[in-house]
């Protein structure tokens, strides 16, 4: 197994100041639904299907540690994504405002306290974990690594839940 871990960034001081180009919004309320049927190879090897409903919505969690809750939203690329292809909008308050900071992903969410966010996008092909830091109002990546993936994780397709 090869890994491949990429530094990203140092990181400056900045305060929590509201920026003035952003407008104040308030957080929304996102839940995405999907129906997944997994195949994987079993022991001894057969082959074995998973029928799965995944559903994700929005996190509240202070992710900065200055005492408010922030937001994790799910912000799917299309009706059919599963669980790899998601996707979430970073949002912080500043002063009762939501000001979004970016998307990061595809992948899992494993982490989310204090600044840090972590995220891990496991695939057959390849694993790929990444960390996110809050800088002020800036949403930063530190570190990605990636290793190989393997032949006997799950594969499927996903739709949008009715």
């Amino acid at each position: 197994m090869r890994a491949l871990v990429i530094a990203i960034a140092s990181i400056p001081m900045i305060s929590h100041a509201v920026p003035t180009a952003r407008r104040c919004a308030a957080i929304p309320n996102v839940v995405h639904q999907v129906d997944c049927r997994l195949h994987s190879i079993g022991p001894a090897p057969r082959r074995e299907a998973t029928a799965l409903r995944w559903r994700f919505e929005t996190e509240r969690v202070d992710l900065d540690g200055d005492g408010e809750l922030d937001a994790l939203v799910p912000a799917p690329p299309l009706a059919s994504s599963g669980p790899r292809e998601l996707r979430w909008r970073v949002i912080v308050m500043r002063n009762g405002c939501a000001v979004e900071l970016g998307t990061i992903g595809p992948g899992d969410v494993t982490s989310a306290t204090a600044g840090r966010i972590e995220i891990v996008d496991e695939s057959p092909a390849r694993t790929t974990s990444s960390r996110y830091v809050i800088v002020g109002d800036r949403l930063v990546l530190v570190w990605r690594t990636s290793t190989d993936g393997c032949d006997h994780c799950p594969r499927g397709s996903c739709v949008a839940a009715e």
